[in-house]
């Protein structure tokens, strides 16, 4: 941050780029076949490296939040997140070749990030409890809530209130 007077913290920019190069590596493979069993996803059941990539990505967005002058406007935010959301639509869209609006990766941290932001805006006392009311609310939304083609309480693939 040239200007600014504030220093960037060191260990946040480094775990950051790391997780975005495990996020290219692990999906982008030049050849899928020759990829480490480590750095390919489990197909629903397990937990492999590459499946903790992206988590590590949305940490390092949370703990860099309250260390953001921009963090501080709700307008660069909202912005941020419209943005990002946006452009995860584009992306997904293109790819599919019809207007695809998707809950694809960006879209995921557009998301995070404004629930993230949302959260530290509450008094601290308070964090806690709204996360963990948040954290029972889609739990229950994944056991009860009934939706076309979902089977209430199903984790299964395919079969879940995520789909």
């Amino acid at each position: 941050m040239a200007g600014s007077g504030r220093e960037r913290i060191l260990a946040i920019d480094v775990v950051r780029g790391l997780a975005v190069v495990g996020m290219l590596l692990v999906n982008n493979a030049g050849i899928p076949a020759a990829m480490p069993q480590a750095l390919r996803h489990a197909p629903w059941q397990g937990l492999t490296l590459a499946d903790q990539v992206f988590p590590l990505f949305l940490f390092t967005v949370g703990a860099s939040l309250p260390f953001s002058q921009r963090a501080q406007r709700p307008g660069a935010v909202l912005r941020r997140v419209v943005v990002l959301f946006l452009l995860g639509s584009l992306l997904v869209s293109a790819k599919q070749y019809r207007l695809a609006p998707s809950t694809g990766v960006l879209q995921q941290i557009a998301g995070a990030y404004l629930v993230a932001w949302a959260l530290l805006r509450l008094p601290r006392r308070a964090q806690l409890p709204a996360a963990a009311l948040l954290l029972a609310g889609l739990w229950a939304a994944f056991t009860f809530v009934p939706a076309p083609g979902v089977r209430p309480g199903s984790w299964a693939p395919g079969s879940n209130l995520a789909e």
